[in-house]
């Protein structure tokens, strides 16, 4: 069994499994029901060097939300927001923002929407990105995949996949939904 960093304690809290045994799996990171557990580290002031939280919120196919915060300290306070949801028959949206609580501004943010027809889809996306205090790149994809034959336009796909965690691409066959810890890679 793996024990807590000196300072901290952890709390794991699921709808099924005594207490003690929830809590002896979730410290030895075997947990089995992770999107239903809730991990509470409570750290004393003197050990607070680093912290990474995430979790994710996926029902269903092309249904997905995700939050994070990473926090180092003297470095980096951000927040992570991001998500790809179904608006309205064959539309989706997707959308993420990167958020420097330190700073008080986007460090990136994606934003999106999605149609699928029967042969067709359609995406457009604007990204924007800081890369200094006072530069933003911002670029804007506009992309028609004709399915099984050909895309037209730029693609958005790799940009979406890696900034989206459990984003599902409209025309693929989604793998069952994995419970695991896929969402750190």
């Amino acid at each position: 069994l793996q024990q807590p960093p000196t300072g901290f304690t952890h709390r794991c809290l699921g709808k099924s499994a005594k207490r003690s045994h929830r809590r002896s799996q979730c410290v030895s990171h075997k947990c089995r029901e992770v999107r239903r557990t809730i991990f509470i580290a409570t750290p004393s002031p003197a050990t607070l060097g680093r912290v990474s939280v995430g979790a994710r919120y996926q029902p269903g196919q092309y249904q997905v939300l995700s939050a994070s915060y990473r926090f180092m300290r003297d470095q980096f306070n951000q927040l992570d927001l991001a998500g790809q949801w179904p608006l309205t028959q064959g539309w989706y949206g997707v959308g993420k923002m990167n958020y420097s609580i330190q700073d008080g501004r986007a460090l990136e943010s994606i934003a999106g929407v999605e149609y699928k027809a029967d042969c067709w889809i359609f995406r457009g996306v604007l990204q924007r990105f800081s890369t200094s205090a006072a530069v933003v790149n911002s670029a804007i994809f506009v992309q028609l995949e004709l399915s099984g034959l050909a895309n037209i336009g730029t693609n958005p796909l790799e940009s979406l996949r890696r900034n989206i965690p459990g984003y599902g691409r409209l025309n693929q066959v989604a793998p069952p939904i994995n419970p695991a810890y896929d969402f750190f890679d």
